[in-house]
């Protein structure tokens, strides 16, 4: 698992919290965006903008599983805000 799995499970997260909070600016606005791009605050290619890591990858990596039905805010590895 990687990256792609994480990020196809964050779109999902997405959309379920958009049908149940249709009139949320945040949600609405990535649903305006194409599927591939719903990463909510996480960055698009999933390497940290603060210590270039891959957030799916390594000791404290964000899985399918860890992510549940959580929206990802920051990075695993050296905890930097991606909603600051």
């Amino acid at each position: 698992m990687g990256w792609a799995e994480v990020k196809a499970k964050q779109a999902e997260n997405i959309e379920k919290l958009y049908q149940k909070n249709p009139d949320d600016w945040f949600y609405k606005a990535e649903m305006e965006r194409p599927i591939e791009r719903r990463t909510g605050f996480a960055p698009v290619n999933g390497i940290c903008y603060r210590c270039r890591r891959n957030i799916a990858e390594g000791e404290n990596a964000i899985t399918v599983e860890s992510l549940g039905d959580y929206i990802i805010i920051s990075c695993p590895h050296c905890h930097k805000s991606f909603c600051d």
